[in-house]
């Protein structure tokens, strides 16, 4: 089971610290540079980081980025750490994603 957990003092350097194998980097941003790009918008409230805990620990990070005018939540970001990929994360994350998106009545993007 997993828990999104708002970005706090607690769990920044784990979100941070997070990596994935070399030949992913290609495929997603450093956290930092999400958490940097939230920053920008955050004055929008339409932009929200969260650590992926997993088993008592962070697992990964996802930024979500929601349209109220199109009712709409899209994944932005969402990284699993190299250590924890292959343990049914990912998966599990997506689902609760879809899951939010269904109690808020937003299309998934």
């Amino acid at each position: 089971m997993i828990e999104f957990v708002t970005i706090n003092e607690d769990n920044f350097k784990d979100v941070i610290n997070l990596e994935v194998a070399e030949i992913q980097n290609y495929f997603v941003a450093p956290s930092v540079r999400s958490l940097a790009e939230c920053y920008l918008y955050c004055n929008n409230n339409d932009v929200f980081p969260y650590a992926i805990i997993g088993e008592e620990k962070v697992v990964g990070f996802l930024l979500l980025d929601t349209d109220e005018n199109e009712e709409e939540i899209m994944i932005w970001r969402m990284m699993i750490g190299k250590q924890y990929q292959g343990k049914g994360y990912g998966r599990e994350t997506i689902k609760k994603i879809v899951q939010m998106s269904k109690e808020q009545n937003n299309t998934l993007f």
